[in-house]
């Protein structure tokens, strides 16, 4: 946050309604603590996880590992699975990703249908134009 803080107009969409917004993924700290944070920094959240209001303020997205919700042996995707986790994101009003997903034309196109916001991608010029074909 020092270093962030003589930067804040390029991080705090209160100051630069285009600013980059900090999200903070993976060791994410504990939930309790989030409400500490300035109110530029935002948080991944998770599906099974409970929030209290100041913790879903706090929360700019919601993420899951691909395969929790498919058979990671022969990849094929359980649609009903998949988009039952994204409503669920979605009636907390939250973007959902999924992280770990094959970067195949085949996956973006089952994540696109089952309602997933963004796309994780190695590949975001492949990625980009399977989207514009």
């Amino acid at each position: 946050m020092k270093i962030i803080q003589p930067l804040r107009a390029y991080f705090d969409r209160s100051v630069n309604p285009h600013a980059v917004q900090l999200i903070i993924s993976g060791d994410r700290g504990p939930i309790p603590e989030w409400k500490n944070y300035p109110a530029y920094i935002y948080f991944d959240g998770r599906p099974y996880e409970e929030y209290d209001q100041s913790a879903m303020d706090k929360i700019a997205m919601v993420s899951d590992n691909y395969y929790k919700y498919l058979n990671a042996r022969n990849n094929n995707g359980d649609s009903i699975k998949l988009s039952e986790v994204v409503n669920k994101s979605h009636e907390w009003k939250k973007p959902f990703r999924f992280w770990g997903s094959p970067d195949t034309e085949v996956v973006w196109k089952l994540l696109k249908q089952c309602g997933a916001d963004i796309i994780n991608t190695d590949k975001p010029g492949e990625c980009r134009a399977y989207f514009n074909k």
